[in-house]
């Protein structure tokens, strides 16, 4: 079982990673280990990120190892950054994410559950993605 799909009723927000490219597009990853998976190594290499925080701003260092992306968590926190960089997404794209990165956390998780695929029978879908998964603002729907 794992603690990715299956967790408490509220998710420990330093795992939630938001990557910012540089068009202010922003991405939200439930685990870092999530984002790793997802960003191209060719993408961090040519410099298409401005920057990974996590939900209380603590900022990641994207860097490449071979063919893997790893974001290591620095110990700074920038949550001003964080809030630009949200500022910056709204503007190029009028009613974008929230602001608040918890909600929009909240909101991008919601939609990529909801939208997962393929979608399954209830009872094989339980089986195999679990619960829907913790929300950084407090505990998820029960379905």
């Amino acid at each position: 079982m794992s603690s990715e799909q299956r967790g408490p009723a509220r998710a420990d927000t330093t795992t939630v990673v938001l990557v910012v490219e540089r068009g202010g597009d922003v991405w939200v990853f439930p685990t870092r280990q999530r984002a790793e998976a997802h960003i191209e190594p060719y993408d961090v290499e040519q410099g298409e990120y401005a920057g990974a925080f996590g939900l209380d701003g603590t900022v990641y260092a994207l860097s490449t190892a071979g063919d893997q992306v790893v974001l290591r968590p620095q110990q700074t926190r920038d949550p001003a950054a964080l809030t630009r960089a949200l500022e910056q997404s709204n503007r190029h794209s009028p009613g974008g994410p929230p602001l608040d990165p918890v909600a929009l956390a909240d909101e991008e998780l919601r939609f990529q559950w909801e939208h997962r695929w393929p979608r399954w029978p209830a009872w094989l879908d339980r089986r195999v993605n679990g619960h829907p998964p913790p929300r950084p603002s407090g505990p998820a729907p029960q379905p």
